[in-house]
């Protein structure tokens, strides 16, 4: 048995092992007092969260019936937040008519060191660490900071999130320096490219919320890229060159709860025009869209849906430009395939087998579909399957293993990945 399969199935029996832990207990029952009005909220249990940034979150709930649909609003709403790993929401009587709402919280880790490491039979492996703090200066600002390691990768980035308020337009801002040799294939995976590069890449935005679920973004984007090609393959076109450009783009989502998960609806579409020192690429146009749907099955609570499409158009792209096969939302793509137009999905199912106070851990299962510009400028279609096991982790809001295999059945290529730390 090889190594590479060995390290794939040990992170398999490291999900499917844990199911022996103990499922988590329902939540007791709430006194509620319906003819009664919430005049007060009251908090227990913020440590870093400031308490004037969570008060305005819930400042909606003043004033309503104290009803049991309020707690499940309340409690719901929170949730979203993805601060805490456990909440409970009761009433207290105040006086005639009037109670408060009691809240006690028990705060995630937010600030952490989180190191990864992912493998995929396409790509070889992958390594590094990050510091982050998801809920910097109290407020659900997202700050981080750490580096990315491969037998042919090094880099570092920098980022900082702060999330829109009411009327005040939210920004995001991100910073990365890396040198790498790549390796560029074809959707036969065959290698049709290589270069050593070193890149700066700096961008910028400006997001704001329009209603309770549209934003709309503003950005602008600056990357040097210093790139040396290899003399095997002067038929294909590449140059260094410095560029600069802006982009605009619309998201629309949804989100609901249910005892199992979270899960999201949402629509977003981008367009990104960029200018640079190079006369064969003097302004690159790219278009693209993503559409997710994670239903839960309320039949059955374990069960939900989930269904991604993405596509992604480009217009007179450098080769150091193109996307790779996350831009279509599959896996069944080798893993160094990259093209400036794709489009694709995937749709199936996930089903958690188990719940508990540390977590959750499920199975899933997907059909993939893509259709994708080749290097011969023909236009390919592949299909297939992938599936595997997640394990999320009460306390961190990122899945802290996974693993999975996919199958090109036009192909007929196998594929499999697992990851610590990270998705895929």
């Amino acid at each position: 048995m090889s190594r590479k399969f060995t390290f794939f199935m040990l992170v398999l029996f490291l999900i499917t092992c844990t199911a022996a832990f103990s499922q988590e207990t329902e939540n007791e029952k709430i006194q509620t007092y319906d003819s009664s009005v919430i005049t007060k909220i009251n908090f227990e249990g913020l440590k870093r969260t400031k308490e004037s940034f969570i008060q305005s979150e819930l400042e909606e709930f003043l004033n309503k019936n104290a009803t049991a649909e309020t707690v499940v609003q309340a409690t719901t709403k929170l949730r979203f937040e993805g601060l805490f790993s456990e909440i409970r929401v009761s009433y207290k009587p105040m006086g005639e008519n009037e109670v408060s709402m009691e809240v006690f919280v028990k705060e995630k880790i937010s600030f952490l060191p989180v190191p990864f490491a992912m493998y995929t039979s396409s790509t070889g492996f992958m390594g590094g660490a990050v510091v982050m703090d998801m809920n910097a200066f109290g407020v659900k600002d997202m700050a981080m900071v750490g580096g990315f390691f491969s037998p042919n990768q090094i880099s570092g980035m920098l980022s900082y999130t702060k999330q829109p308020k009411g009327w005040i337009p939210g920004f995001s801002t991100s910073l990365s320096v890396g040198k790498r040799e790549t390796e560029v294939t074809n959707m036969d995976n065959s290698t049709v490219l290589e270069y050593d590069s070193f890149s700066v890449h700096f961008s910028a935005s400006v997001n704001e919320k329009i209603g309770k679920y549209h934003t709309v973004s503003l950005g602008g984007h600056f990357k040097y890229l210093n790139a040396d090609k290899d003399n095997k393959y002067r038929s294909v076109l590449l140059e260094s060159m410095t560029s600069g450009g802006f982009s605009v783009g619309w998201t629309v989502a949804t989100a609901e709860l249910n005892s199992f998960y979270t899960s999201y609806t949402n629509i977003g579409v981008n367009a990104a025009f960029t200018f640079s020192n190079n006369a064969d690429f003097p302004v690159s146009k790219n278009f693209s869209l993503r559409a997710t749907l994670q239903k839960p099955l309320n039949p059955l609570p374990r069960l939900r849906l989930c269904a991604a499409v993405s596509g992604h158009y480009g217009i007179d792209n450098p080769i150091s430009a193109y996307s790779g096969r996350e831009a279509g939302n599959v896996s069944i793509l080798p893993g160094k395939f990259k093209t400036e137009r794709i489009f694709g999905g995937q749709a199936g199912a996930e089903f958690a087998i188990v719940k508990a106070k540390f977590g959750l851990i499920s199975l899933y299962a997907n059909y993939e579909a893509v259709i994708a510009q080749d290097f011969d400028d023909s236009y390919k279609f592949n299909q297939g399957i992938s599936g595997g096991g997640k394990l999320y982790l009460s306390k961190i809001a990122i899945p802290a293993l996974a693993a999975g295999v996919s199958f090109n059945t036009t192909t007929n290529t196998v594929q499999f990945a697992a990851a610590f730390g990270m998705s895929f």
